[in-house]
């Protein structure tokens, strides 16, 4: 938040083995100034002692960030959609 505004967030789902972070977003004035890195830290901390993994799109994601951060790229994904005739 800022000034009463959502600047950035996360969606966090916690399965047994790990935590997943889905989603992070910050809005376009925002981006490059480590709100998506205090998102994470934040997470980071609150469940220190599970793993994090990040599912995110291979092309979009920041990777530089998430290197910064500690994450490894273990892989990659592609989505694809069947249409009927």
């Amino acid at each position: 938040y800022l000034k009463q505004k959502v600047i950035g967030f996360v969606n966090v789902i916690k399965h047994i083995s790990n935590i997943e972070i889905y989603d992070i977003y910050t809005l376009p004035k925002f981006r490059n100034r480590y709100v998506a890195t205090a998102l994470q830290q934040y997470v980071g901390k609150f469940y220190n002692d599970t793993t994090i993994v990040v599912i995110a799109d291979y092309a979009d994601t920041p990777k530089e960030m998430y290197a910064k951060l500690g994450y490894e790229i273990s892989g990659s994904f592609y989505q694809a959609q069947k249409y009927d005739k």
